[in-house]
């Protein structure tokens, strides 16, 4: 079989120009090109010297029959791999001479414009741009990218890929997506703290309190001293119903770290569960200290004094917490319970709009609607408002037994 000269004066511009002599050795022993870095694409810029060689063949060398054919050849070689000189007045002209077309200078004036060199990303540049884009919320352009260094650059080794695209997904609220590659991240390197920090919040969204809890204890076996770690513990055993050791949680998050509102005001949370009104109130009163424009404190203080039958200071509270955030449904959803309590159904219920419309899986907004349209007599609506609360939260006996109790009064009327 022939040698393809034409192939051969193309890879020798990656060397010194070699003798006659050299070329007859090459000939009989090809270098092996050596083997791309992982995650790198290999690129072999043309030297100017080997295409004027490839130009001048003679026709039926190199097997290429005729210059039409082998001016083919270099345009894709030169689109694929650029070129190592810079086209101006006179390379062009050297080109020309030797019998380049329209077409082969255009191709090297593309990928040569300004005499810069053609440089193809590299896995590591993908990487970087990933990064970056992270860095700037844009988690979708994040995404691409870490999965292009994974599918094309084959970076599937590199654990901190996995977790980038991981937190861009958990950022844009797919948590199944964020799991699967945060657990990638967390097997490929154990010791990425932040990891486990950001599995478990997949975790404690997607409901999976147990396995929420676990994660946020790998925390804690790296970093004991890690309040946050404890925090998000607490509210993971909050959400699971288990007071006790949310409270253990949280109070060992503000050993931690003395001015944590957001702990202060949960541990509130669940002294009012348990009854502690007192202790819930001050709690609530140091959250405020530490972070007086921490809505969520304000509101929920308010809620205790409502329980303590305190009606206007807890809507003065309730105010508050609207003042503080305009988007904050708890905060409509108690000056709404204020109303109701005032028998003031109509503004109860204007209340209790926006509340659902802030937060449609409100579920305990939708039942004191239907209670207040219960209450004007609308029990087609309360029903519906009934209905609503109980398929959110479809153990909640309250929900099923009033739910009845309108689609009753609905048929009599």
């Amino acid at each position: 079989m022939k040698t393809n000269i034409l192939l051969i004066l193309l890879t020798l511009s990656f060397f010194p120009l070699a003798t006659e002599t050299a070329l007859a050795q090459r000939k009989k022993k090809p270098i092996p090109p050596k083997p791309p870095a992982t995650g790198q694409t290999v690129t072999r810029p043309i030297k100017l010297e080997a295409i004027l060689k490839a130009l001048r063949l003679k026709d039926g060398v190199g097997g290429k029959k005729n210059l039409a054919e082998r001016t083919v050849y270099i345009v894709s070689e030169v689109k694929k791999n650029g070129v190592a000189f810079t086209l101006n007045s006179a390379s062009e002209g050297e080109l020309r001479a030797a019998g380049a077309n329209d077409e082969l200078i255009a191709a090297i004036r593309k990928v040569n414009e300004g005499s810069v060199p053609v440089v193809k990303k590299t896995g590591d540049d993908v990487k970087k741009s990933a990064d970056a884009h992270l860095a700037k919320g844009e988690y979708d352009a994040a995404i691409k990218d870490y999965t292009k260094a994974v599918d094309e650059y084959k970076l599937d080794q590199d654990a901190n890929i996995y977790y980038g695209r991981g937190l861009a997904y958990y950022h844009k609220g797919n948590y199944a997506s964020a799991l699967g590659d945060l657990g990638r991240a967390i097997a490929l390197k154990s010791s990425n703290v932040n990891a486990y920090k950001y599995r478990g919040l997949a975790n404690y969204k997607s409901g999976n309190y147990g396995m929420a809890i676990t994660d946020f204890d790998k925390m804690i076996a790296s970093e004991p001293n890690n309040a946050e770690a404890y925090y998000y513990r607490g509210l993971s055993f909050s959400s699971k119903g288990d007071c006790e050791e949310a409270m253990k949680a949280y109070t060992r998050a503000i050993r931690e770290k003395g001015n944590f509102a957001e702990a202060y005001n949960y541990r509130g949370v669940c002294l009012h569960k348990l009854g502690d009104r007192d202790g819930a109130i001050k709690d609530f009163d140091e959250a405020i200290k530490h972070k007086s424009d921490l809505a969520d404190a304000w509101f929920n203080r308010g809620n205790v004094l409502f329980d303590k039958g305190n009606h206007t200071d807890a809507l003065d509270q309730f105010n508050r917490a609207k003042e503080l955030n305009s988007k904050y449904a708890p905060a409509y959803y108690g000056i709404g319970l204020y109303y109701s309590k005032k028998e003031k159904p109509d503004l109860a219920i204007a209340n209790y709009d926006t509340a659902v419309k802030l937060w449609p899986g409100f579920a305990e907004a939708w039942f004191n609607r239907g209670k207040a349209y219960f209450s004007k007599e609308d029990y087609n609506q309360a029903a519906s408002d009934f209905r609503r609360a109980l398929d959110l939260d479809q153990t909640n006996k309250e929900y099923l037994e009033n739910w009845e109790k309108a689609q009753k009064k609905a048929r009599k009327n």
